[in-house]
């Protein structure tokens, strides 16, 4: 049974974003990235795990979507 529902978990991944999430009682959940946006507006979670930097990223103390530093590196946008 928990290689199935392993299984059906990685296809759920491939077909939408789907993230791991801690909630601030220490549960653990897969969301997608609608429902993460909403979580971290709200505060509704402690921390989610981010796969592109394998880590996991603590709301309010690690930047998160939309709530970057300021960028200091070279322009890289094209000028039309």
């Amino acid at each position: 049974m928990a290689f199935a529902l392993s299984k059906s978990i990685k296809h759920i991944k491939e077909v939408f974003m789907v993230l791991r999430v801690q909630y601030h009682n220490d549960k653990f959940d897969y969301v997608n990235d609608l429902a993460l946006d909403r979580l971290i507006i709200t505060q509704g979670i402690k921390k989610f795990y981010r796969p592109s930097e394998e880590k996991w990223v603590t709301i309010g103390a690690d930047p998160t979507r939309g709530i970057g530093g300021h960028y200091t590196g070279p322009d890289r946008r094209q000028n039309n």
